[in-house]
């Protein structure tokens, strides 16, 4: 995707939160609103040592081109954004996209973002399902096979997140789940609304609240589409950018 695409994609989701511009020292808020910083996690992960998974040499310059955005001045500090791939990218700061890497850094941020700051996370790569639909995301180390124990599930993500004090929340999702060579295996369709609610801060079904019908305000998935335009969801629902 182009370095265009997310800078559009960028500016829909501001407007959704209500927030303006994600800029480094927050948005411009009228006199007695608290503004705070944006963090971002951005994971581009296109080589895999596991020949199932297909390579996405595009997954890392995707990464790439949102780190560059976010960390010019007007954005990000270069501090407060983390950028993990297949390679490390000593120009850019950019880390193993391990899977301890990238759970510690979602960790990290999560725990470190104030009630008033924006965090945004980002993945672009491969992906599947295990055999209850969980979807799961392709570290470096991750193996078709394994990719239970050694892949990235929505749990594990959600257990991540859980230090997160801050209600802004934007996670842009570009992650294929057609491009596997399973073989024999029969590979059933990720349940995507699980992955979109660990991102809104939804509880699961069994444990929500018959009332609680509204999604929360403040958070945004933009989820990647093959027409182009990307899917948002956020507090009004679901559109089209």
């Amino acid at each position: 995707m182009s370095r265009l695409f997310w800078s559009g994609l960028l500016t829909a989701c501001g407007l959704l939160f209500g927030t303006g511009s994600l800029r480094a020292e927050g948005p411009a808020a009228p006199a007695n609103t608290k503004t705070g910083k944006t963090h971002a996690v951005l994971v581009g992960v296109g080589q895999f040592a596991d020949a199932q998974i297909k390579a996405r040499p595009t997954a890392e310059a995707d990464a790439q081109a949102l780190y560059d955005l976010f960390t010019d001045k007007q954005y990000v500090d270069p501090g407060s954004a983390k950028l993990l791939l297949s390679s490390t990218d000593a120009k850019r700061g950019g880390q193993l996209a391990t899977r301890a890497n990238i759970l510690a850094a979602i960790h990290d941020v999560a725990g470190k973002a104030g009630p008033d700051d924006t965090v945004v996370i980002g993945f672009f790569g491969q992906g599947a399902s295990v055999a209850d639909g969980t979807p799961v995301f392709f570290a470096t180390d991750s193996s078709f096979k394994d990719r239970a124990k050694n892949g990235i599930s929505t749990p594990e993500l959600e257990k991540a997140l859980a230090p997160l004090k801050g209600k802004r929340v934007l996670a842009c999702i570009d992650i294929n789940y057609k491009s596997i060579e399973a073989g024999k295996d029969a590979i059933i369709a990720p349940n995507l609304g699980e992955l979109v609610n660990v991102f809104l801060g939804l509880k699961a079904k069994d444990e929500h609240d018959e009332d609680e019908d509204e999604l929360p305000a403040g958070r945004a998935v933009a989820l990647a589409s093959q027409r182009g335009n990307p899917i948002i969801v956020n507090g009004h629902g679901l559109s089209r950018n």
